[in-house]
């Protein structure tokens, strides 16, 4: 696109402008699985996804995918170019038809997405903690995103956490801290601080027109600055921690803490000064349009969890029925028949995918000896 000489037609339906980034978003995720297989560190944000998709079906990537697990290294490549012929064709199929997926109200689908994510969620160790634990994570990204902090950086950096501490031990019990001496430490902080540093000054926000645009003085501080603070607990609550583990225990964490809390207290001191000019004061629900956030921030997070308390007193499948007849009538305001229908669709997806992976559900304190309780 960059080369096309005529650019006058972007962005009034010329074919090229979609077609040209579609194939380089495409192309990228080849070469993001040469890191992602080989070094265990994703490529992307997608990479980083299916790294932690590996990581639960009990899969390390690492120099292993090419010689103990060279057999699942070409299933994936050849599943990626199997996958890239029959996407083409069937999307010059079924182009049609799935647009038409777009004129569905989101209202209709969102109760079906957070049952299906929330029953996934649990499958991991079969406990309600992973529910609790993936409804503190989804209010977490959810105020990352209002206050325009990096999802993919924090997805990533929780895949990899694991084997990254694994690593750091190995090598401070070899080489003790004059490990960050040797030429080869050096060279690679030097080439990540080059990469963050470039990356930063190229990237391309989803929020990135709002972050343009210039900010109120009138802007309230308050919820991001309250957001930054509960960060800079956790971290002193980790160094704290930290400190009372063993050596090898604590060294990971507590140097993740030490490293990141000067910038998070920069970040603080930017907040609590009003620096309206600077890049870290954002809040999209501030800036966006008037009517883009109809709905204050604690309603979602009250609907899922009333999913999961309901889960936890009642079982998982009775929980969501309440939990679809509950947002059809009050959020999507659909009739009694299209809420029963709905539902009882949803219900009945849940028993069969259950029936045949066999899978687990919620039991719930009251549920436990039912039969759709197990």
């Amino acid at each position: 696109m960059q080369t096309t000489r005529d650019k006058s037609q972007f962005g009034k339906g010329d074919i090229r402008g979609v077609i040209a980034p579609e194939s380089a978003n495409n192309a990228k995720e080849g070469g993001g699985l040469i890191p992602t297989l080989l070094f265990g560190i994703p490529g992307s944000g997608s990479m980083a996804v299916f790294l932690g998709g590996m990581v639960l079906i009990g899969i390390e990537a690492g120099p292993a995918m090419v010689s103990t697990h060279l057999n699942l290294t070409y299933t994936v490549i050849w599943s990626l170019a199997i996958a890239n012929v029959l996407g083409a064709g069937l999307s010059l199929l079924l182009a049609n038809p799935i647009s038409r997926l777009t004129h569905i109200r989101f209202s209709l689908l969102a109760p079906f997405m957070i049952v299906i994510i929330s029953f996934a969620a649990f499958q991991a160790g079969k406990d309600m903690m992973d529910l609790w634990m993936l409804l503190i994570f989804g209010v977490t990204g959810l105020f990352m995103k209002r206050f325009g902090w990096s999802r993919p950086a924090f997805l990533i950096g929780f895949v990899l956490a694991t084997q990254a501490e694994s690593y750091l031990n190995m090598a401070v019990q070899f080489y003790g801290w004059s490990m960050f001496l040797r030429p080869g430490v050096l060279i690679i902080l030097l080439l990540s601080l080059v990469s963050v540093y470039f990356s930063r000054k190229g990237t391309v926000d989803e929020q990135a027109q709002l972050m343009e645009q210039p900010k109120s003085p009138d802007m309230r501080i308050g919820p991001q600055l309250l957001f930054a603070l509960i960060v800079g607990v956790f971290m002193l609550m980790t160094i704290v921690d930290a400190a009372e583990q063993s050596f090898l225990g604590g060294v990971f964490p507590l140097a993740i803490a030490l490293c990141s809390l000067p910038f998070l207290l920069g970040v603080i001191w930017v907040l609590a000064n009003k620096k309206m000019e600077h890049v870290a004061v954002f809040d999209a629900e501030q800036m966006a349009a008037p009517g883009t956030y109809q709905a204050p921030w604690y309603e979602p997070v009250l609907w899922v969890g009333g999913l999961f308390v309901l889960s936890w007193l009642i079982g998982f499948i009775p929980a969501a029925m309440l939990f679809f007849i509950s947002f059809f009538t009050l959020k999507a305001h659909t009739g009694w028949l299209k809420t029963l229908l709905l539902t009882a669709g949803g219900i009945l997806f849940l028993l069969v995918l259950g029936h045949f992976l066999h899978l687990e559900f919620p039991p719930g304190l009251l549920m436990q000896h039912l039969p759709f309780g197990q």
